[in-house]
């Protein structure tokens, strides 16, 4: 078995540690995320996980597909211009893509560009609503699903139409109390 460490400021992790650390839960998408992270930020392999939804004749639903694949990220663009087979036009593409996400993401936290919506033409419009953090709105969505369960007899086997309007009713009926309100707003 190969030695992994995984390092967090100076503090620093082995196989042997690792095993003995409660294995009782799966580890989380997040936690996922950092391991990855810190594999990237060493340049040692990850797995990466790509999707695709499609359709199942069989089962008649939709379902979500999964490959497993190792990426080990590279040190230099030399290696990088080897990895796809020396063609130019490729490395350039990749590159381009990566940096057209790169400045995506970093616009995202740009307060000096404005948030726009778009009407029903598709056009930009200057938005005029109240927006919540990220970490309200999973708190508001927890909330709809807990309340949709409990109020509206919301389950697993109901139809997608029928969770849809038990978790519309949860939302409505939340979202008509100011205090909720209120504490969304909140930082």
């Amino acid at each position: 078995m190969a030695t992994q460490t995984i390092h967090f400021r100076e503090k620093s992790i082995d196989n042997k540690q690792i095993s003995l650390l409660p294995t009782s839960r799966k580890i989380t998408k997040r936690e996922r995320m950092l391991i990855n992270l810190v594999k990237e930020i060493n340049m040692e392999p990850i797995v990466l996980e790509p999707t695709q939804s499609v359709f199942d004749l069989d089962s008649k639903s939709d379902v979500t597909l999964y490959k497993q694949i190792t990426f080990t990220p590279v040190d230099n663009t030399k290696e990088a211009l080897e990895r796809v087979g020396n063609d130019s036009a490729a490395f350039l593409k990749i590159i381009n893509d990566g940096l057209r996400s790169y400045t995506a993401e970093k616009a995202k936290s740009d307060d000096s560009i404005a948030w726009q919506a778009k009407d029903e033409d598709g056009n930009l419009v200057p938005f005029s609503g109240t927006t919540i953090s990220e970490e309200k709105s999973k708190q508001l969505a927890a909330n709809v699903l807990n309340m949709a369960k409990m109020v509206f007899g919301y389950t697993k086997e109901l139809s997608r139409d029928e969770k849809r309007v038990a978790k519309d009713k949860a939302q409505d009926m939340l979202l008509s109390n100011p205090a909720i309100i209120d504490s969304l707003k909140s930082a």
